[in-house]
């Protein structure tokens, strides 16, 4: 049911420039690896962004052109250094156009956030300054070359509007060239490009007036700007407000705030543990800075939080990045007054920055159609099908959601009282509080499309027999496991990670977790905010390994301000009421006085419906961590196929 917009002031139209936009809502910049390696738009990618303007974005940004062959990141990069590039794109650019869309193309130099492999030389940046995240130390640019960088920004400006794009951005931000020059953290030259604010700022103010030559006064700039850099000794909010006013003078027409470099990749793309529109308040001093429209990005991931931003005057535009990967039809869906409807982001990091810091490319784990938009059969069936779902995790849910939008006739069977399976747990954890939206999200999709939902139903094989299902999607989950270590199962002090968060009883005083995976780090954390004190018993030499970079920085840190000891490279040989036998680099250690000791140590598949097909000769398909233990992207999309699938 379609309600009446509330949200007045997101929805009404804006201009950049002269550029009118039908609302204020923004796709920001980000790397998909979706084109074939030939710095063209690929026809998948042109099909993402196609997506995006269908969904109802007032603006998209696409990811970074690259102004010259060297300017490079990753292999498969966009690029807008030849005029041979600018048919291909004009052919994106009509077909989002025809969408419904307007488009801005960002252009881009890594300068020292970049390898000597990749850009097939020693990579450049203002000083000979090696950026802490990266493993090749930079030369410093030459006056000259400074001069032959900011020319090359401008004929890639000229290209893009040749091409048809509605606006250019240069990517002043996250650490790469334009924003290592205004850095006083990366840019240490004694010359008219460093030293003083002004002079870091001319590098900036130059690639600007260049491209205003180039394109005319009437052609729409965006810069996208650090409001701080996320480390010590890099920009500061007051640095940016400098750097705003100069921007405008220099005729930009947009400053698109934003944060962090690769040192500080989670300032750049916040994880689950900050707080939403945490940076806003950047966005709100640069605004009454200046006059020209700016944007605020950030985990702003709800379409009430947006308009009160835009409401109380902190922005112009409100950007999102991941927020259009959970979700690229988020305005229609807020705009039509269906707030339930969308997905939002949990800041999760899975399918995003997971996928492409492994050569993937980009996906959501909420969302199994972002990065696939042609590759599967959404076409309602001509076979309808009574389809039955064995268990209610999220695997389990998404495969009956699937399915019944498929036209199946769907029943969704969970043993115990909820939905939700470990996802339950999952949100529990300090900092992924957010999790439950999804959960949330499930739950009314299960409604809206009229699923039968069975609680505290236990399945067995009579009982699928009886009920005679066409198709059975088996997604029963995993279970808690542990190896064999002399003494657990003895001890009468032991408690399971997976129970005490699902519960939410929490134990008190000393604690010794079995386990430094994620979810023994994370169960550690929720202890010790509950006032235990907590070690940690790893066998591998890291905690957290399989985690994402960006929440794992941050699950570290919270570990760390909580003292909780992380004892790593140790395997426990014993476990007594209140002591641990540890080996530990070949030293056998004893800890004791623990009052409690949980395990994490790992799960299995669940193995209750094994022998369905001796007694049921319907379809089954297995999803989930019931078909092999994984992750929380590998199950929703997992549970997504086996619904397509039936």
């Amino acid at each position: 049911m379609e309600r009446s917009c509330q949200f007045a002031r997101l929805f009404e139209p804006a201009k950049i420039g002269n550029l009118e936009l039908k609302n204020r809502l923004i796709t920001t910049a980000m790397v998909t690896l979706l084109n074939d390696g030939d710095w063209l738009p690929s026809e998948r990618l042109t099909q993402y962004f196609e997506r995006k303007a269908r969904g109802g974005w007032g603006l998209i940004i696409t990811e970074d052109y690259s102004i010259c062959p060297e300017a490079k990141t990753f292999e498969k990069m966009l690029g807008l250094w030849s005029d041979d590039q600018i048919g291909p794109n004009a052919r994106m650019v009509e077909r989002v156009h025809a969408a419904g869309g307007k488009i801005c193309a960002q252009i881009f130099h890594p300068g020292r956030q970049t390898t000597q492999s990749l850009a097939g030389s020693t990579p450049v940046a203002p000083s000979a300054i090696r950026e802490p995240s990266m493993r090749d130390t930079p030369r410093a640019l030459k006056v000259e070359e400074i001069k032959e960088i900011i020319d090359l920004f401008a004929h890639a400006a000229l290209r893009a509007q040749k091409a048809g794009f509605d606006m250019v951005e240069i990517h002043g931000a996250h650490g790469y060239l334009v924003s290592e020059f205004f850095s006083p953290y990366a840019n240490k030259r004694l010359d008219q490009y460093g030293g003083s604010i002004t002079n870091r700022a001319r590098f900036a103010l130059e690639v600007v007036e260049a491209i205003r030559e180039k394109v005319g006064k009437d052609f729409p700039i965006s810069f996208r700007m650090n409001v701080t850099d996320g480390v010590e000794g890099g920009v500061t909010v007051e640095d940016a407000i400098v750097l705003a006013k100069l921007l405008e003078q220099q005729g930009v027409d947009l400053i698109n705030c934003s944060q962090g470099m690769y040192v500080s990749r989670e300032v750049i793309m916040p994880p689950t543990a900050v707080p939403p529109a945490k940076y806003a308040k950047n966005a709100a001093r640069i605004k009454r800075a200046v006059s020209i429209p700016v944007t605020a990005v950030g985990r702003i991931i709800d379409p009430n939080m947006a308009e009160a931003l835009l409401e109380t005057d902190q922005a112009d535009f409100i950007a999102m990045g991941r927020g259009c990967l959970a979700d690229p039809s988020f305005p229609k869906k807020a705009q039509t007054g269906n707030v339930e409807w969308i997905i939002q982001c949990i800041g999760c990091c899975q399918g995003c920055t997971g996928q492409i810091n492994t050569g993937n490319h980009v996906s959501c784990m909420l969302n199994p159609l972002t990065g696939f938009e042609s590759e599967y059969d959404l076409q309602p069936t001509e076979e309808r099908k009574k389809v039955m779902v064995v268990g209610g995790g999220i695997a389990g849910c998404e495969a009956a959601i699937a399915a019944a939008r498929k036209g199946h006739d769907v029943v969704l069977c969970e043993k115990s009282d909820s939905l939700g399976g470990q996802w339950l747990q999952a949100s529990i954890a300090l900092g992924k509080e957010g999790f439950s939206s999804f959960g949330a999200w499930q739950s009314n999709e299960l409604r809206e499309l009229g699923v039968e939902v069975r609680l505290e139903t236990d399945v067995t094989s009579d009982y699928i027999v009886q009920e005679d299902p066409d198709a059975v999607i088996v997604a029963t989950g995993s279970y808690s496991w542990c190896p064999p270590i002399p003494g657990l199962d003895e001890a009468s002090n032991i408690i399971d990670a997976r129970e005490l968060l699902t519960k939410g009883d929490c134990p008190t005083g000393k604690i010794a977790v079995l386990g430094g995976g994620l979810v023994g780090a994370e169960t550690a954390l929720y202890l010790a905010e509950h006032g235990c004190q907590v070690e940690i018993f790893e066998l591998l030499d890291e905690i957290a390994a399989e985690a994402i970079a960006a929440p794992r920085k941050l699950l570290l840190e919270s570990l760390r301000q909580r003292n909780v000891a992380m004892h790593v490279s140790s395997k426990v040989l014993q476990v007594g009421e209140d002591f641990l036998v540890v080996k530990h680099n070949e030293e056998q250690m004893l800890f004791n006085g623990f009052d409690h000791v949980v395990t994490a140590l790992g799960a299995r598949r669940n193995e209750e419906l094994d022998d369905l097909e001796s007694a049921y000769t319907g379809e089954i398909v297995f999803a989930g961590d019931a078909k092999q233990a994984k992750n929380a992207l590998g199950n929703i999309r997992e549970g997504f196929e086996a619904g397509l699938a039936v």
